[in-house]
């Protein structure tokens, strides 16, 4: 159905992915920047999309990203968009290789593993305060429990999300548009309301449980996928103005409408609920103030490819940073990765500057 319906404006939509070049970022914005300057709302509009289909490309993109698809750039779209094809018997919207793969133990397995192994070195309950960067190398002042605290150092890999490092004092040269970037990239309020059951209704009826909807929480899956226990879990995951609502609303009044909800579309789901939630909204939290990192209209062509570009010894890390893997693990893990390489290239062409050996 899905499929049938985008095919009349399938034609028009691959056109303008073509015309997009290989690498879309400021260096290349002359190729791109009039689509970058519409909104996925507008971009939608404009193709003659309208009705459910309009309404559901729209709170996809919302949810996907957590902005409004009126205020992101019709880019994010046409990045992710797969045409139907005459052939489809199933159709995805984004391919069949979106978010495929999952980690025993939950993605937090990950982080915990990598905390054991540098414990010594991880120093809690200190929060950066401002950063200078002189001719005297840099240095970093902190708040630890209410004393200040100023560090020098050689090197930095910032990992703070832009959501959060323009509100910290920044005391650095650098281009006006890697501080406008800094300044105004575009994020996400992403909310997730999580909730378990005895089992899984949406199995009973023969889905998989990843679900668009225009009852009461717009989109949700099942997030105890891949495992063989009998209990299951449903995660509603709201963006933009949905996300605000989920930020204010009691977790009580949220399960209420969500199980009642989940009850119209896989019968026996109130039934099977077991009473425990848990509700996290990103934009709450203090190290992050926000989802994850959205191109807002305009910004693909004006800021992106400036996220991750170093300041002197200042280097920057993070899903962020990443234009291939923004909003994901894999970028935070890769520009990690990629800024400590290019400290350690920079340390050894001080030691020896005749040095040409590339660091990998």
């Amino acid at each position: 159905m899905l499929g049938e319906a985008l095919k009349p404006f399938a034609s028009q939509i691959e056109k303008d992915i073509r015309s997009l070049p290989e690498t879309i970022n400021y260096t290349t914005a002359p190729a791109f920047e009039k689509l970058d300057q519409q909104s996925i709302a507008g971009y939608l509009k404009q193709l003659g999309i309208d009705g459910w289909l309009y309404d559901f490309i729209y709170t996809v993109l919302t949810r996907e990203y957590g902005m409004e698809a009126s205020q992101q750039s019709a880019i994010n779209f046409l990045i992710m968009f797969e045409a139907p094809k005459v052939t489809d018997t199933k159709y995805e919207l984004f391919g069949s290789d979106h978010e495929v793969l999952k980690i025993k133990g939950g993605s937090q397995h990950l982080t915990d593993t990598l905390t054991k192994k540098v414990q010594k070195n991880i120093k809690l309950q200190h929060q950066l305060q401002s950063i200078t960067q002189d001719k005297n190398g840099i240095s970093l002042t902190f708040n630890n429990q209410g004393k200040k605290l100023i560090l020098p150092a050689d090197h930095v890999i910032m990992t703070l999300p832009f959501s959060v490092l323009r509100k910290i004092d920044l005391n650095i040269e650098m281009p006006a548009q890697k501080k406008r970037c800094i300044d105004e990239l575009g994020y996400g309020n992403s909310c997730k309301f999580i909730m378990g059951f005895k089992g899984k209704p949406w199995r009973t009826a023969g889905k998989q449980g990843y679900t668009f909807t225009d009852e009461a929480f717009g989109c949700g899956w099942d997030s105890s996928q891949m495992q063989s226990e009998k209990e299951g879990s449903f995660t509603v995951f709201g963006g933009g103005d949905f996300g605000d609502e989920m930020l204010t609303q009691q977790q009580e009044k949220l399960r209420n409408n969500y199980v009642k909800a989940l009850d119209n579309i896989y019968p026996g789901s109130s039934g099977n609920y077991s009473g425990k939630n848990i509700k996290f909204c990103w934009q709450k939290s203090p190290v992050a103030k926000a989802g994850y990192s959205c191109f807002t209209t305009g910004q693909w062509s004006t800021l992106a490819g400036w996220e991750a570009i170093p300041v002197g010894n200042i280097h920057f890390a993070g899903e962020h940073t990443s234009l291939a893997f923004q909003g994901y693990m894999n970028g935070a893990a890769i520009s990690g990765k990629n800024a400590a390489t290019q400290i350690a290239a920079n340390i050894l062409k001080m030691k020896n500057p005749h040095n040409n050996k590339q660091v990998t």
